[in-house]
């Protein structure tokens, strides 16, 4: 055999192949975590945590946090409400060196914050609602508007995914990637999914539309791809006649535990945390007798009432916000348009390898999803607008419309039944609803942030799992600039560097 001559262009091209590869497979593995801070140093034969951080053992008790509540010492700031968005911002003002107090009067995460969809989603749906207000007739008669309303839409969509790759890279011990199927069956769809004429060619655009939508995440998450229609009947062998489907991925999580390890993880940090503990009026003082200084509490497991005074008071109570508020104004305008959403349990073999899929339209209009989740099949969701009520439980009604709306999102073959139902939830979203718009006005996935100007009380309104970090920083931000000086020693936010209770060791 002849050996090929080497030459200096020939030796070159090897040293950069040759330095390519091996960088490649010698690549040392990664020394920061997703916010760039340094891994832990591990033992090799164990690897055992050198310094294992966080120590949940060191955690006061529930009873020496009630102690601390009912000490009568004044805290910089009083959350009440212990969801994902209550507890976030007990965590946010702690680690800023605030002296934090924060009331919950179920479990952490109970009313809510446990009962969502499981998704961390970075609101692909609300993308093309974004491009839909562009693409509206009324952008030629209110250019303004309709550009205003795009914008508003899209950076949400936008910080919904920062923010998504930011717990799923941050926080990979509670959240992590599954990938999602979105079938088609034809290239154009009518009646159009989203009901605009525009996305009647969304299965010609789904691929470059995941993928624009994994570049709003920074590529973070696993790519987009096409499955064909063999592929995806091999998957999902349920599905009818499927001529191929576009497959991204969104972010999941045992909402119940993220939502707890937010709270322990507040009380690791500082915060007096406490739940069953419930709020029952506000106590004024201050030079006019109408500012907030503090409120009335009960505890649920003793009944004994107590005062908690606090410098700022905030109310993070979801979609129970307006009950609250009414404590202190009868006469307050409503801000919430609380809206039911549940869930069927079904299971695992409708979502095989761990993969979901979602219909975009099925047989009312609406999307449907399939999702994964600890080895079962999660499905819904409705969206009933009603007030909230406490602890509320599914209605066979309910539970009979979802198996009825996934039997029709499934093949003809396949014979879905009330029996196949093995538990079910519901939940609310807290959506705000302007008191000035109109009454027929949509209402928004955005948040709000307001003050009582009267009796100094901070209140955030709607909002979404994925944003809890996000919505807690610009909550507290705005809360230390309300109060002025009494808060003037507050540090800047450092959220975005802290793990999750269980993220070390």
């Amino acid at each position: 055999m002849v050996l090929p001559r080497l030459t200096p262009l020939r030796g070159a091209a090897g040293l950069v192949v040759g330095g390519v590869v091996g960088s490649v497979l010698l690549r040392k593995p990664e020394e920061n975590d997703f916010a760039g801070a340094p891994l832990k140093r591990k033992i090799q034969r164990f690897q055992s945590l050198v310094d294992r951080g966080q120590d949940p053992q060191s955690l006061r008790k529930r009873s020496e946090m009630v102690a601390a509540l009912k000490s009568g010492e004044e805290f910089d700031v009083l959350i009440v409400g212990a969801g994902c968005t209550g507890a976030g911002a007990a965590l946010d003002a702690a680690t800023r060196g605030l002296k934090t107090a924060c009331v919950e009067r179920g479990d952490f995460a109970n009313e809510t914050s446990s009962r969502s969809s499981k998704l961390i989603w970075g609101g692909f749906k609300y993308l093309q609602v974004a491009f839909a207000e562009l693409l509206d007739r009324k952008t030629l008669t209110a250019p303004v508007s309709s550009l205003q309303k795009f914008i508003s839409e899209f950076l949400m969509v936008y910080e919904c995914c920062q923010e998504r790759s930011w717990l799923a890279g941050q926080q990979p011990h509670l959240v992590e990637y599954v990938p999602q199927a979105v079938p088609f069956k034809t290239l154009v769809q009518w009646p159009p999914y989203f009901n605009h004429p525009f996305y009647s060619i969304l299965p010609i655009l789904a691929y470059p539309a995941f993928v624009f939508y994994d570049l709003l995440a920074g590529f973070n998450a696993p790519p987009a791809y096409v499955m064909s229609a063999r592929e995806t009947k091999k998957n999902f062998p349920q599905l009818e006649a499927p001529l191929y489907s576009a497959v991204y991925c969104e972010a999941m999580h045992n909402d119940a535990r993220t939502g707890t390890a937010i709270a322990l993880t507040a009380a690791m940090k500082g915060a007096t945390i406490a739940n069953y503990v419930e709020m029952t009026g506000f106590v004024h003082g201050g030079p006019d007798g109408a500012t907030a200084t503090g409120v009335t509490c009960v505890d649920k497991l003793t009944g004994e009432q107590f005062v908690v005074k606090a410098k700022a008071i905030v109310l993070a109570t979801g979609p129970f916000l307006d009950s609250v508020r009414r404590m202190e104004d009868p006469g307050a305008d409503k801000a919430v348009a609380a809206a039911a959403g549940c869930h069927i349990v079904l299971p695992g073999y409708f979502t095989p390898g761990g993969m979901g899929f979602c219909e975009l339209r099925n047989s009312r209009g609406a999307t449907m999803y399939f999702l994964p989740w600890l080895g079962n099949t999660v499905v819904g969701s409705t969206d009933k607008k009603c007030d909230a009520t406490s602890s509320p439980h599914v209605t066979e009604d309910e539970i009979q419309y979802l198996v009825n709306e996934a039997a029709s999102c499934l093949s003809s073959d396949i014979r879905l039944r009330r029996s196949d139902v093995i538990s079910a939830w519901q939940g609310w979203r807290p959506l705000y609803r302007d008191p000035n718009a109109p009454p027929d006005a949509p209402v928004s996935r955005h948040h709000a942030i307001g003050h009582d100007e009267h009796t100094g009380v901070s209140f955030i309104c709607g909002g979404k799992w994925s944003t809890y970090r996000a919505m807690a920083e610009e909550l507290i931000d705005k809360v230390v600039a309300f109060k002025g000086a009494p808060l003037a020693h507050a540090k800047p936010c450092v959220s975005k560097e802290i793990k999750l209770l269980g993220g070390d060791g």
